[in-house]
């Protein structure tokens, strides 16, 4: 889907999108106009009769051929001409110059919308079909219809080339709530869904901004996978461009008589290794200790030492290259 025109300094609006089966337009609500109207609609509740008004809005040159909805004006009637939405021929003037205010705004009527309190299944009327077939005649335009009482089911209408309203919902009714609009998913500037296959509404990319980050997002993510991937196929081996320079930081303590032998387990030294062999000097005796990639990840091995001096000498085991080591000697105070 495309964004929705940017003021300089400003986020693009978000959009609600439909994508009609038999219609080869998309319909796209301005997801901040669904508060405005269902304001109005609180208000009419309380009264006990309709609202209805006309969707001012564009259509936008897009991949798919596009409605949106930008606006929406009342058009008022007095509680006392009845709880019915039916405007008389004074009426239809202020539809008319709502139509002329927009076109100085650059923008046009696409449409209309009224509350639903009525008996019966929600469909446009005889009234609404007079109505709409005198403003718009031989021209494309939406009917939005909401139920006036909870949970407010709506659906659209869209109306062909030719001007002709649809006896059924071109889209599946939905609830007309905001909350539930933001919770659906977003989709890419210029996705489309299949003519064939009616597709359920999606809420387009907030701005520039918001796709970059979503990028960006997804290419951490993928570096984070292609880590793991190595290090698991490595045995815990990072590829050199990202390895730190982590010293092996040989160290021996003492604890009565009991020397504990430690390294630095996540150290540089030890990426690729098979394994190491510790040499330990102790007085005059020389020892030489194995140590498995297991017991290398641990960190730290234990000695039991004879004399009050020791040297104690890793090796580590790297095949192909040459075997670093460390050395580090250890007295009692």
């Amino acid at each position: 889907m495309q964004n929705g025109p940017e003021q300089p300094g400003e986020e693009a609006p978000l959009y609600v999108r439909w994508n009609p089966d038999r219609s080869p337009y998309a319909i796209e609500l301005r997801l901040d106009l669904v508060a405005k109207i269902s304001g109005e609609l609180a208000r009419a509740e309380k009264l006990g009769v309709e609202v209805g008004g006309v969707l001012i809005g564009s259509f936008p040159n897009a991949y798919t051929p596009t409605l949106r909805i930008e606006d929406a004006e009342i058009v008022p009637r007095a509680a006392e001409e009845g709880a019915i939405y039916v405007l008389d021929p004074g009426q239809h003037d202020r539809f008319a110059n709502i139509r002329s205010r927009a076109k100085a705004r650059e923008r046009d009527a696409v449409g209309f919308f009224r509350s639903h309190l009525r008996p019966g299944i929600m469909r446009p009327s005889l009234a609404d079909r007079s109505l709409l077939s005198a403003e718009f005649r031989d021209s494309l335009y939406a009917v939005l219809l909401i139920e006036g009482r909870e949970p407010h089911m709506a659906g659209f209408f869209l109306a062909t080339a030719s001007g002709q309203l649809p006896g059924e919902p071109s889209v599946r009714n939905f609830r007309f709530d905001e909350g539930e609009f933001r919770a659906l998913p977003e989709v890419q500037p210029g996705a489309t869904a299949p003519l064939s296959q009616e597709a359920p509404p999606r809420v387009k990319v907030r701005s520039k901004a918001r796709v970059y980050a979503t990028v960006a997002t997804l290419l951490a993510i993928a570096v984070v996978a292609c880590l793991l991937m190595w290090t698991f196929s490595n045995e815990g081996s990072l590829p050199p461009l990202l390895q730190l320079s982590s010293p092996l930081r040989l160290a021996v303590t003492d604890r009565d008589h009991l020397l504990r032998i430690s390294w630095n387990h996540a150290a540089r030294e030890l990426n690729g290794a098979a394994g190491a062999t510790v040499v330990i000097v102790d007085g005059t005796s020389r020892r030489e200790v194995e140590i498995g990639l297991d017991e290398l990840r641990l960190g730290a091995i234990e000695y039991e030492r004879s004399t009050a001096q020791v040297q104690v000498t890793m090796i580590i085991n790297t095949p192909g290259s040459s075997s670093p080591n460390e050395t580090v000697d250890w007295a009692q105070r």
